[in-house]
């Protein structure tokens, strides 16, 4: 065989090799990328006695998620909080429209930052007092629901009951 033809046959090679290597080194690079920003959102209930009785959505994440959809599970109806009123009929369904609260409503398509973390429903006052037990009984029927992406698309579920164990639903 010709010494140029072996020469040329070899930096084919060589070339083809160097070519599928940087297609792989790309492909392992976006993996990485996707995992870390992956978010993760989950929700917390602080029921003790020794503070006011709240529920608060953390983001301990690695990014950001942006919030697909959000809703209460109300004794098997579904309510999603977009207003004030949505929470008041809530508030209402559950006969706790007697005691003083606060709320934060996600707002569908915003991002929350990863780090953050904030109350969905709080009861100011209740401290050192029954109201805690009254609220947890009340809330006992409640889930919540969020559903939420990373900035790459893959969608995210997660679902928690306040009286028993959080459910996540990861879709890929």
């Amino acid at each position: 065989m010709d010494t140029e033809l072996v020469v040329s046959i070899c930096a084919v090679v060589i070339a083809l090799t160097a070519l599928g290597v940087s297609f792989w080194q790309g492909f392992i690079q976006y993996k990485h990328q996707k995992l870390s920003v992956t978010p993760h959102l989950f929700f917390e209930v602080d029921s003790r006695e020794t503070t006011n009785f709240k529920v608060s959505l953390r983001s301990n994440g690695l990014g950001p998620a942006k919030v697909a959809d959000y809703f209460w599970e109300v004794n098997d109806k579904f309510y999603p909080i977009r207003t004030s009123d949505d929470f008041k009929k809530i508030l209402y369904e559950l006969k706790l429209t007697d005691l003083l609260s606060e709320f934060y409503i996600p707002d569908v398509g915003k991002y929350i930052e990863s780090g953050s973390n904030g109350f969905i429903i709080h009861f100011p006052n209740t401290e050192n007092k029954d109201d805690n037990i009254y609220i947890a009984k009340k809330l006992k029927s409640v889930n919540f629901h969020i559903d939420y992406e990373s900035i790459y698309g893959e969608k995210f579920s997660e679902k928690y009951s306040v009286m028993g164990s959080p459910l996540s639903l990861r879709t890929v």
